[in-house]
C-alpha cells in the first residue's frame, strides 16, 4: 500500500515537473521571437532596399534557420496580405 502511494506522489511531481519545463520553454521561444522582432524592427520599417532587408532577416537565428520570412517590398507598399 505505501508503495503504491510512494509512486502515485511521484507521478504528480513528474507530471507537474514536465508540464512547467514544457512551459519555460514556451516562455523562452517567445522571449527569443520577441527580440528578433525587435531588432527586425528598425530595418524593416526604414527601407524598401530588398537586400538590406535580407541582411537583417539571415541576422537572426529564425532567418538563418529559414524559418523567417518578411514580405516583398515594393515602392513603399507590401505585397502581403491585408
Amino acid at each position: 500500500m505505501a508503495l503504491a502511494v510512494t509512486s502515485m506522489v511521484a507521478l504528480a511531481f513528474l507530471i507537474a515537473l514536465g508540464l512547467r519545463i514544457k512551459e519555460m520553454a514556451g516562455d523562452q521561444a517567445m522571449s527569443d521571437a520577441e527580440r528578433q522582432a525587435v531588432a527586425l524592427a528598425p530595418v524593416l520599417a526604414t527601407t524598401t532596399d530588398p537586400a538590406l532587408a535580407g541582411k537583417a532577416v539571415a541576422s537572426t537565428r529564425a532567418g538563418q534557420a529559414g524559418r523567417l520570412a518578411v514580405p516583398h517590398v515594393e515602392e513603399g507598399r507590401s505585397s502581403g496580405a491585408g
